[in-house]
């Protein structure tokens, strides 16, 4: 069973998600509290129903998204591709076909990062500016799971060092393949 600070962990958690995700996100966050308050015993109930914590947003709000976000996150669970169309923040619009990989959730936006098979590189693309996506029937070689420690290794050489080394996975390294793709050495 959950003590008082998981507990506390989840309000504040599901209160950040259901201020800040996107729309099917936010509604399950709700229906988690529910359902850990149904399961909760009488004397851990007023924690989660009377909670003192929360994570509100305030003022500025994120941008809406014309695209079904929750259906970006299905294709990034099952390696689909999917082919974007997007503005820049200039307002040029390009159309790309990414391997989806991660959603980050920030304060006033989503990102995704994905590889794209234009640029032969990984990419971030704010969810707000995706005009179109459609998702296709073709999966992405390879594991998830490497292109994500790849990520990983070229965002701490470029960001800060060490950014990324709690996150679970080994780092090895990279190198482009003849076509572009990651490859092992």
């Amino acid at each position: 069973m959950f003590n008082a600070d998981e507990i506390e962990a989840l309000v504040v958690g599901m209160s950040w998600v259901e201020a800040r995700a996107d729309a099917g996100l936010s509604k399950v966050a709700r229906d988690v509290l529910a359902k850990v308050g149904a399961v909760l015993p009488a004397t851990l109930a007023p924690l989660l129903l009377e909670s003192t914590l929360w994570a509100p947003a305030f003022g500025r709000q994120a941008n809406a998204d014309i695209v079904d976000v929750p259906l970006v996150r299905w294709a990034i669970r099952e390696r689909r591709k999917v082919k974007l169309d997007y503005a820049d923040e200039q307002e040029r619009r390009s159309q790309r076909v990414v391997w989806p990989l991660a959603i980050g959730y920030f304060e006033f936006s989503r990102v995704l990062v994905a590889w794209c098979e234009l640029r032969q590189a990984f990419r971030h693309f704010r969810t707000d500016r995706m005009l179109q996506t459609n998702v296709e029937a073709k999966r992405y070689p390879g594991s998830r799971a490497k292109l994500m420690r790849a990520w990983r290794e070229e965002q701490s050489a470029q960001v800060c060092p060490g950014t990324f080394e709690h996150l679970p996975g080994e780092t090895t390294r990279r190198s482009r393949g003849t076509k572009g793709a990651l490859s092992e050495r």
